[in-house]
């Protein structure tokens, strides 16, 4: 017998090539990328990975901050005492319906096309994430704007629209990131950042106060313009009747007519108008002489509106009414002003044009009034005083040309301007040189002890010298 066995060689199995599974990413962890993404889409620059996945607490979390820094946001904009409107807020929510079925759209229209296994969902919280920035600015500026803390040239119409174009362009940036990162087909990218900025413009950069309501009383009362076609037939009948009852030629050897403008609808300027009319009557013996442009609500069934139209229409029935050579036509303008010297206006929903020095020069030229004095309570309106300035005029500003005045905020009772050269130092004399040179040590005091940061407004006032003859006459005529 042999001793030889057989000899078997067990093979031992081949391991097979395995590729180690990912780790996934932390809860913490995918927070921080998504987060990071939607940095990038709010700067303008392109995404690069994003987690595989959209956890639901994440999402809800980041849409609850969004809803949260609106609406904190939107408690800003209103001065005083508000209440919650939990209807009001509810309604606030009714976009992001839109903004979910949009982007369902343009996500799911070319599904083999997208680029995430979430993708309405990746979506939905990059676009939460990423508006936060955006609507932190926006909050920022209304908040600021509303509050009055804002430089005054930078509180007009042109400037806010100009923001507006920023912000605008800024939120359709952030779409189109987003968009592109998800859903690269052109046609439903266009769509989607077309479709969001329209559907979003209002609700993230207006941010109307829906969610709150104010319970104090002088916001709960504060009347609202609104616009139809009776009012319009209404203000034009105010405005023939008020030009129509100015009594025209008189016994006295020269007569003052006035003219009051406040084109910016805020309570300082209602009542500052009401005042300067006052004192021109009572002081100048412009008695039913005196013409006021107002905008403000609560003025709307009485007053002529202050745009540009009437006041040219104003200055023209004046000038009938007037004897040119020999009476004199005091023109008051109070309203906020910017540093291109143009005057600002504001009476929403109306739209009013602001109102420049070339523009009044041209019409009382037109006109052919031949002595004029102008008033100007406005920051930088010392820009106002070369283009009007000549022979026959004196003109006086509440700062100069590089300066901001004070005054004009809502819990002001008068501006400074108008409160130390009218309110005070006009009903102490009849000079409107001496009334300017007396107001002007009070307002600086004053600018002081109101800790005015920007510097001393510096009023200015220039007068013609055949303006000063003529008003010293008439002076001597009332007694000075």
């Amino acid at each position: 017998m042999s001793d030889e066995h057989p000899t078997t060689t067990d093979a031992l199995p081949t391991p097979r090539e395995t590729r180690p599974t990912p780790a996934v990413p932390s809860p913490e962890a995918q927070a921080g990328l998504w987060a990071r993404q939607a940095w990038r889409a709010a700067t303008g620059r392109r995404l690069g990975d994003l987690p595989h996945t959209v956890r639901p607490a994440a999402l809800l979390l980041a849409v609850l901050a969004y809803q949260l820094l609106a609406l904190a946001g939107e408690r800003l904009l209103i001065p005083g005492e508000a209440a919650f409107s939990l209807p009001g807020w509810l309604y606030g929510l009714v976009p992001w319906a839109f903004v979910v079925l949009l982007s369902w759209l343009a996500m799911h229209a070319r599904s083999q096309s997208t680029r995430h296994a979430m993708p309405t969902a990746a979506w939905v919280l990059l676009y939460a994430l990423a508006s936060l920035p955006l609507i932190g600015v926006s909050i920022l500026w209304a908040s600021l704007w509303v509050h009055e803390q804002l430089p005054v040239w930078l509180m007009n119409q042109h400037t806010s629209w100009v923001l507006f174009g920023v912000m605008t362009g800024w939120l359709g940036v952030c779409v189109w990131r987003i968009t592109q990162r998800l859903q690269p087909h052109p046609g439903w990218l266009a769509f989607a950042v077309i479709s969001l900025m329209g559907l979003q413009v209002v609700e993230t950069l207006s941010l109307n106060s829906s969610s709150w309501v104010a319970t104090a009383s002088d916001e709960v009362d504060r009347p609202v313009l609104t616009l139809s076609q009776e009012v319009f037939e209404a203000q034009e009948m105010l405005l023939d009747q008020a030009l129509a009852g100015v009594p025209g030629e008189s016994a006295a050897e020269i007569q003052v007519f006035g003219l009051v403008y406040a084109p910016y609808a805020q309570d300082v300027f209602l009542r500052e108008s009401a005042m300067v009319s006052d004192v021109m009557q009572q002081r100048l013996d412009a008695k039913d002489r005196v013409v006021q442009l107002l905008n403000h609500a609560s003025a709307t069934q009485a007053t002529p509106w202050a745009t540009p139209r009437n006041l040219q229409k104003a200055i023209q029935a004046v000038a009938q009414k007037m004897r040119r050579e020999q009476d004199v036509l005091v023109l008051y303008i109070t309203s906020h002003g910017g540093a291109d010297h143009r005057i600002a206006s504001s009476h929403w929903p109306l739209e009013v044009n602001d109102l420049t020095a070339a523009q009044v020069r041209q019409w009382l030229d037109e006109a052919g009034i031949r002595h004029r004095a102008i008033a100007i309570s406005a920051c930088y309106s010392g820009g106002w005083v070369a283009p009007l300035r000549g022979e026959g005029t004196l003109v006086m500003t509440a700062a100069d040309a590089d300066h901001t005045s004070y005054g004009c905020g809502n819990k002001s009772e008068l501006t400074f301007f108008g409160r130390a050269v009218f309110d005070e130092a006009l009903r102490r004399t009849r000079s409107l040189e001496d009334a300017f040179a007396q107001a002007v040590p009070v307002i600086r005091q004053r600018e002081t002890d109101a800790r005015k940061t920007d510097g001393f407004s510096n009023p200015q006032i220039h007068a013609g010298a055949a303006f000063k003859a003529h008003w010293a006459r008439w002076m001597t005529a009332q007694g000075r």
